[in-house]
């Protein structure tokens, strides 16, 4: 089952205990890890990240374009700059999403040439169609 990026959950569930202000009992590592006690911003931020792995999988609209996938490129933008025209963006496409260069530098001048109006319905065609890997043999 898809869902967000770990990193993303993580980031959203610390925020969220973040906000939560000092409500947590005054944890002592000597004293109640021995009891196996686990120290209760940790148990919150894993509670919340659960949560958010649950209500994430729940938004998932398509197996083909999940939230999951957007956002991971959207972080790899972010990581690398603004401008998806440069040879880090390429070399992060290829290294985190697992492109080949070939693959990562037709996928980024497709985006650029049609944008996401061709490409949304190209991608419903292709789904119509039932062509999961086109004759490009990407």
């Amino acid at each position: 089952m898809p869902t967000l990026p770990d990193a993303h959950v993580a980031q959203l569930a610390e925020s969220c205990v973040q906000t939560m202000g000092d409500i947590f009992w005054d944890y002592n590592d000597l004293r109640d890890a021995p009891l196996e006690y686990t120290e209760p911003r940790r148990a919150a931020v894993e509670a919340v990240a659960a949560t958010l792995h649950e209500f994430a999988a729940s938004l998932e609209s398509s197996p083909i374009y999940t939230i999951s996938l957007r956002l991971e490129y959207r972080e790899i933008l972010n990581r690398v700059g603004d401008t998806a025209n440069g040879q880090r963006f390429l070399s992060a496409l290829i290294e985190e999403a697992a492109w080949t260069d070939r693959g990562a530098r037709v996928v980024l001048q497709l985006a650029k040439d049609y944008g996401t109006n061709i490409l949304r319905n190209a991608l419903a065609l292709a789904e119509a169609m039932e062509i999961e890997d086109g004759e490009a043999g990407l």
